[in-house]
Parts: structure tokens; C-alpha cells; sequence
């Protein structure tokens, strides 16, 4: 076990993980406000392999209401590596299954409207087997913070029956230093509460604002009230304000040549954890 687990993480780095961890699969089935059981994946699964990419510090540096000047550069650089892990995923679970195991890679990319739980820039599902994993811990921006990193990554993951040393979820309550607010202060939509702890310091419709690119297009930093009380959420009206603010064309159209990202992410790039 001690021998395949250092294998399983050696070759991780070796093909671009920036760091690797090891989760009890068990823990995984029905995460809260999350479809997910990786028993229906694996029958006999034991454990997860968590990995994650780190995010260069340089591109949360550009100007976040230049279209153009976000989209060639954190944009591009958030869509190649959301490809690349997914790829290290697959490298990963390839790998198990010619140690003699079954493995199968999890997608770093879930729908926003299936991603019930806390914040969008990370899939739930990805952060929770991190932490499970021992990578780092959700923080009041409703991020994984890691140690090196602070909430600057990418994340991936692979659920296996390979029985693989685990590492635990040893950083919770470690990271996000006690009184901090800068994530909620600096959140131009307000999508943060400085009060409450995650997940019930967030509201979605908010953050939507400034993901979807609403706030870039409209230049408005508060979203008016029928797109903050939309439901489900304010993905039902985006149609709407699309074609009420003609900047969106741009937006879809790089959306539309390097692929989808958030347009918002200054709750990442203003995280004092990791800061080089």
C-alpha cells in the first residue's frame, strides 16, 4: 500500500500535478447539495486521488474590465489548464489501471446550474475531495485554500479501488486566517457575506454577476434586484441582459473561440493565503 501510494504520487508530479493527495472514497457518497455517489462508479471504490495546478500569480495582475486583456490572459490561461488536469486525470487513472486497479477520472468542469453548493469558480465536488484529500481547506471566499497556492489552483481528481495510504482532510481550520474579510470586502457584487461561514455566507445570484461577465458588460459592480432574486438562478435571465448590453458580444465571442471561464475572479487574485 505504502509503496503504491508513492508511486501513484511520484508519477502525478511526474506528468504536472503541482501537488497530490489521497481521500477515503467512503466519505465522497452525497456530499451536502451534491449528486454524486462513486459507487456507482466503482463498485468496490476506496479512495480518491486529488491533485491540483497552480494558477500564475501574473495573470490576476491585468486590468478586470478590459475584455480583451482578461480573456488572452487569465481567461486562456484558466481554460488550458482546466484541459490540462483533466488530462493529468486521465494520465492518473491510466496509470492505476496498469498497476492492476480500476480508476476512473472526474471532470473539472460541472454545470453551473448542478453546482448547488457555494462557489462557481471550483466545482464543489472537486474542492470537497480535495479537502478530503488533505490539499488544503474551503475558505470564507468559499474556495479550496491551499497552502502554497492559496485559492490560485485548478483542481482534478480520480476515484479508484486501489488501496492507496490516506492522507486525510489535515489542513481544515488551518489556512483561512481567523478575522479575515478581504475576499468578502473586495467582492464587487457583494456575493460574500463577512459574517457567516461558508457555504452560507454566499449568494449564487450575485456571484453570477460577476462570472457570467454581467458585471464586465454592464459596468455596473451591483446587479439590479430581478437578477438577484431570479430562480432558480440568474442564469434564467441572462438571455435578457445579453441583449441588453451590447459588450456581451464580445464576451460570447471569446467564450466562443478559447472556451468558457469565470470573468470574475477577484476573490481569488485578493487571497492573502499563498501570496508569493
Amino acid at each position: 500500500m505504502e509503496e503504491l501510494t508513492r508511486k501513484v504520487k511520484e508519477y502525478g508530479a511526474s506528468v504536472g500535478a503541482s501537488k497530490v493527495g489521497i481521500a477515503n472514497a467512503e466519505l465522497l457518497k452525497n456530499p451536502p447539495n451534491q449528486e454524486f455517489d462513486p459507487f456507482e462508479l466503482i463498485e468496490d471504490v476506496k479512495t480518491a486521488v486529488a491533485f491540483y495546478l497552480s494558477l500564475p500569480e501574473s495573470v490576476f495582475d491585468v486590468d478586470p474590465d478590459n475584455v480583451n486583456d482578461v480573456a488572452i490572459s487569465r481567461g486562456f490561461t484558466y481554460v488550458t489548464l482546466e484541459r490540462e488536469a483533466d488530462l493529468i486525470a486521465y494520465r492518473i487513472a491510466n496509470f492505476l489501471e496498469k498497476e492492476g486497479y480500476q480508476a476512473v477520472p472526474i471532470s473539472t468542469k460541472i454545470p453551473m446550474e448542478l453546482s448547488l453548493r457555494g462557489g462557481i469558480a471550483q466545482p464543489y465536488l472537486q474542492r470537497y475531495i480535495a479537502q478530503l484529500a488533505g490539499l488544503g481547506e474551503e475558505g470564507k471566499g468559499n474556495m479550496l485554500l491551499t497552502e502554497d497556492r492559496g485559492p490560485r489552483v485548478i483542481i482534478g481528481s480520480v476515484i479508484t479501488n486501489a488501496p492507496l495510504l490516506i492522507d486525510g482532510p489535515n489542513l481544515v481550520g488551518k489556512l483561512c486566517p481567523e478575522g479575515c474579510k478581504i475576499c468578502a470586502e473586495e467582492c464587487r457584487p457583494r456575493a460574500i457575506d463577512p459574517d457567516e461561514r461558508p457555504p452560507y455566507n454566499f449568494n449564487r445570484n450575485r456571484c453570477l454577476w460577476g462570472i457570467t461577465g454581467a458585471l464586465i458588460a454592464s459596468g455596473l459592480d451591483e446587479p439590479p434586484i430581478d437578477w438577484v432574486e431570479a430562480k432558480p438562478n440568474a442564469l434564467k435571465v441572462l438571455p435578457a441582459y445579453k441583449k441588453r448590453y451590447p459588450k456581451f458580444e464580445r464576451l460570447d465571442l471569446w467564450n466562443s473561440e478559447i472556451g468558457s471561464f469565470p470573468w470574475c475572479t477577484t476573490c481569488i487574485a485578493v487571497c492573502p493565503v499563498g501570496q508569493k
